[in-house]
């Protein structure tokens, strides 16, 4: 079942080159930039005036949008068409399932989809046709213990709108990049170039600077966010008596694709979108003694 179903066809020799090919195309995109401002702008002969520099917000913004309405609107289409979306069927798992949907107020619609394999996850939840979505493999892969664990946390994540809200917090921060970006040329942030001749590379090393500590402000909050959504929504199947076919199922996942389940804290926070499993099955095992 695991070889034909797995919730990863990764190796170990698959996971180490996909280490080696993300680090080699990050060195190679920061060895690229470097270059590219060395070159341009510390040659004497690139001086600037400030009146010179202009930034419109509004192409930023419409890149923006196309983002959000590709990940927002077209991409889960294209995937409800490639995974074909079909009702559950009809039995115990599928009573247990809607029952525990009318107890916890979940007002969606539970379906199955095929996996080709490519995705670690078990389960979504999706703002196109509200529903959850348990991918086939899982189920086959999983007991129905399981199966309910997995779907309870996505009911946690569709009761408290995580999805929206992650909708909205993408429009502000998209929003609050192009605030900043116009600010440090045109607005409230250009007092930080001088007026009259410049050399680009002493004045927008500042910026640079201010914008890296920013993005690493953006992955913090992030992160926080992320974070108080996943542990929320495994609250949920605790709260049901499901912790531990959740924390079993968790533990599987991470198996099958080589997760380090201990970060160091510091990286979790700064660089990781979610939290470490080692956190999550922790308040996991908090909201089991409270219930």
């Amino acid at each position: 079942l695991r070889k034909s179903y797995g919730l990863t066809k990764m190796t170990s020799k698959e996971f180490w080159q996909k280490k080696l090919i993300g680090l080699l195309l990050v060195v190679s995109i920061t060895v690229s930039t470097s270059l590219l401002m060395y070159f341009s702008f510390t040659r004497p002969a690139m001086v600037l005036k400030q009146e010179d520099i202009h930034i419109t917000p509004l192409p930023y913004l419409v890149i923006y949008a196309v983002i959000l309405i590709v990940q927002y609107v077209i991409t889960p289409r294209l995937r409800e068409r490639r995974e074909n979306h079909v009702p559950i069927k009809n039995g115990m798992l599928r009573d247990r399932l809607f029952n525990l949907a009318e107890k916890t107020g979940y007002k969606g619609d539970i379906q199955v989809g095929h996996s080709s394999g490519k995705y670690t996850t078990a389960a979504y939840y999706t703002l196109h046709g509200n529903k959850i979505v348990i991918y086939d493999q899982a189920m086959e892969l999983l007991g129905d213990d399981a199966v309910v664990a997995v779907v309870l946390q996505e009911m946690g994540h569709a009761i408290h709108k995580d999805l929206q809200k992650r909708f909205i917090f993408a429009i502000v921060s998209a929003l609050l990049s192009v605030f900043l970006l116009w600010g440090a040329t045109e607005g409230f942030l250009s007092g930080l170039i001088t007026s009259g001749d410049f050399v680009i590379s002493q004045q927008y090393a500042r910026i640079t600077f201010l914008c890296i500590g920013l993005m690493h402000l953006s992955f913090a909050s992030r992160h926080y966010f992320n974070t108080k959504q996943v542990k929320e929504a495994d609250a949920v199947a605790a709260r049901y008596g499901y912790g531990e076919e959740l924390i079993e199922t968790l533990k599987q996942m991470a198996r099958l694709d080589f997760e380090d389940l201990n970060p160091h804290p510091l990286k979790e926070k700064l660089f990781d979108d979610y939290p470490s499993m080692n956190s999550r099955i922790q308040a996991i095992r908090t909201v089991e003694q409270v219930y």
